[in-house]
């Protein structure tokens, strides 16, 4: 299939990318040693909990069932990862559904594929909730960890809890990849830099996959999309363009270039890339997976 417009420029993909400028590696504070099986938590006095910030409402997208109440000693847990006051957040919905009481919660991280970690302390919506109550818990993240590729697309959450201690849960970063797209006008592409990227990225390693099983409009997918940070770039009848942004922290520079089709619900995804093989990878596998998710939520 040609792209949005039909004459092929030549460009070497590095150089291209060179437009969007360097982003930093965003610091985060040293974690501390730690005592349980994972080593993901100390016994102490926890930091003072900052004020709830407003999570990004989308319609529950996302969202995954991570630990059901009869393996969570009578806790269930619901999460994602998602945004809140422009920063990447683990989300996630605790529910207490046989104790008498559940406080002192806490939430932190395992090493994972993308290098991830913890950024501040958790925030939570309730210190404690009695039988049949529920809270969110906020743990922002940034880059800086140590990457462990072996982990996939897994990110591994453990939650502390009274009485509870310790529980272990994973969230799937496939549905939930655009939580780390970047929001900035930079990601925003005209089509001439369209065109030059499109070019630049090998057609044979173009991924191809249906985003939805009935059609949408045009304007409800727009919007779906920029409100996760996949913005629009130009139409031709049925064809639809779009592209995305992420950095992973600095290690890599991805340009995500969209084709979607409203009347067959085909997709087709070009990456025009800088970095790691392992990352351009996991964006292979993991785009498709977060355009699908992103569309199902489309009313």
């Amino acid at each position: 299939r040609s792209a949005p417009v039909q004459q092929k420029v030549k460009s070497d993909s590095a150089s291209v990318l060179d437009i969007f400028g360097d982003v930093g590696l965003a610091k985060a504070p040293t974690e501390a040693k730690s005592k349980d099986p994972l080593g993901l938590f100390e016994r102490k006095a926890e930091p003072k909990r900052e004020e709830m910030p407003e999570v990004k409402k989308n319609r529950g997208h996302g969202i995954q069932d991570l630990l059901r109440a009869d393996r969570g000693k009578g806790i269930s847990v619901q999460g994602r990862l998602s945004r809140a006051d422009k920063h990447t957040v683990v989300e996630l919905h605790v529910s207490n559904r046989d104790l008498a009481m559940v406080k002192d919660i806490a939430v932190q991280m395992n090493r994972n594929a993308l290098g991830l970690k913890s950024a501040s302390a958790v925030r939570v919506s309730k210190p404690s909730i009695g039988k049949g109550e529920s809270c969110v818990a906020l743990l922002e993240v940034t880059y800086g960890g140590e990457p462990e590729e072996s982990k996939g697309m897994n990110l591994q959450i453990a939650v502390r809890a009274t009485p509870v201690d310790v529980l272990y849960m994973t969230i799937q970063l496939g549905p939930v990849f655009s939580a780390l797209f970047e929001m900035s006008a930079n990601s925003r592409l005209d089509k001439s830099a369209f065109l030059k990227l499109w070019s630049s990225a090998l057609e044979s390693d173009e991924i191809k996959f249906d985003f939805a099983h009935s059609r949408v409009s045009n304007g409800a997918l727009r919007s779906s999309l920029e409100s996760h940070g996949v913005f629009y770039v130009a139409s031709r009848g049925s064809l639809l363009y779009f592209a995305a942004r992420c950095s992973f922290g600095g290690r890599a520079k991805h340009v995500y270039l969209i084709e979607m089709d409203l009347t067959s619900s085909r997709s087709s995804v070009r990456i025009a890339h800088k970095g790691p093989d392992s990352l351009y990878q996991f964006a292979r596998e993991a785009l498709p997976l977060a355009i699908k998710a992103i569309c199902t939520e489309i009313e």
